[in-house]
């Protein structure tokens, strides 16, 4: 895997230049309204981050609509395993079978659903997470669950730019950031 600055200026120019819509990426996928699907940059990212790595495992902490699976899935074919935390929103049942869905239409290999962080089990190439304040409160775990070189993606750093620059001091590390919806930053173990 070629080094997390490399990655990041090769994500930017991707980002920037991409022509892919997102109603492309996900036309056949079940949605509940979500602002995420108005800026262009926001799935976008997920399918030519999948061109970039070659995960066989990926573990969702915010498993909801399986639509950055989709995106991502599309592009990388190396995945064999994903699993999936239960957001535990007030629409979940139907998040998690929309997000069951979605990506059996684009993927054959195995889907775990864990309803609770303590519950999850084995080490996984990509954790996704789109809360710094639970990436910062559970680092230390989400440190144990990753495999050697693995990557940690955290979604929604506006919200919580001081709690990510928390998780990466604990873990003593220099993240990259891409410019999103609401900022992406990324570790690598």
């Amino acid at each position: 895997m070629m080094k997390l600055e490399e990655l990041e200026q090769v994500l930017k120019v991707a980002i920037d230049k991409s022509l892919i819509p997102v109603s492309s990426l996900i036309s056949k996928c079940k949605v509940i309204s979500t602002p995420g699907l108005a800026d262009p940059s926001y799935l976008s990212f997920y399918y030519h981050f999948g061109k970039h790595i070659q995960p066989k495992t990926i573990l969702d902490l915010d498993f909801d609509l399986g639509l950055k699976e989709v995106c991502f899935l599309k592009s990388c074919k190396s995945v064999s395993m994903i699993g999936g935390l239960s957001s535990n929103k007030e629409y979940n049942d139907l998040a998690i079978k929309y997000a069951s869905d979605n990506i059996k239409s684009v993927y054959l290999g195995k889907v775990e659903i864990y309803e609770r962080f303590s519950t999850i089990v084995g080490t996984w190439d990509l954790i996704l997470c789109d809360d710094p304040q639970f990436a910062k409160d559970h680092i230390q775990d989400i440190w144990s669950l990753m495999n050697h070189d693995g990557l940690l993606v955290v979604d929604n750093i506006y919200r919580g730019e001081n709690e990510f620059g928390s998780v990466a001091s604990i873990v003593n590390r220099v993240p990259i950031y891409i410019e999103n919806r609401y900022k992406l930053g990324i570790i690598q173990r």
